[in-house]
């Protein structure tokens, strides 16, 4: 399946919403992210968004609409921000994921995040994309 990729713009902001909406998502989007989209026939199938806060950029969402969660959508969107960070010149990036999301834990190992430290609630991992 073939997928358009585009840097989302505010206007898109509202598709975001609607998708994060449908697949129930358990946190609040951090709107001054920056988001990659995944479109497919105009829809919004999946987008992953991060930050540059700190000096580390740092991996916030991804998500992915239901009918796309068991493809390869999710590979493609991380592949694509790990190619805009190594062009802005990052050479890793952190994610904090909640201990009780086991699901996104594991996914984060399989994808080559490495546990950096590990709290109560949750956990910081780093992936070095260079």
């Amino acid at each position: 399946m073939k997928y358009q990729l585009s840097i989302l713009d505010k206007k898109d902001y509202g598709l975001l919403d609607d998708l994060a909406k449908s697949v129930s998502l358990d946190e609040e989007l951090d709107k001054l992210a920056t988001f990659i989209g995944a479109f497919n026939n105009n829809e919004l199938c999946g987008a992953v968004g991060f930050s540059f806060a700190k000096e580390t950029p740092r991996l916030e969402h991804i998500i992915l609409a239901k009918n796309y969660q068991r493809t390869r959508l999710g590979v493609i969107l991380l592949k694509a921000m790990e190619n805009f960070l190594e062009v802005s010149g990052a050479k890793q990036y952190y994610s904090y994921i909640l201990n009780t999301n086991e699901r996104m834990i594991s996914y984060a190992k399989k994808w080559g995040l490495k546990l950096k430290t590990e709290g109560k609630e949750g956990s910081w991992f780093y992936k070095s994309i260079k």
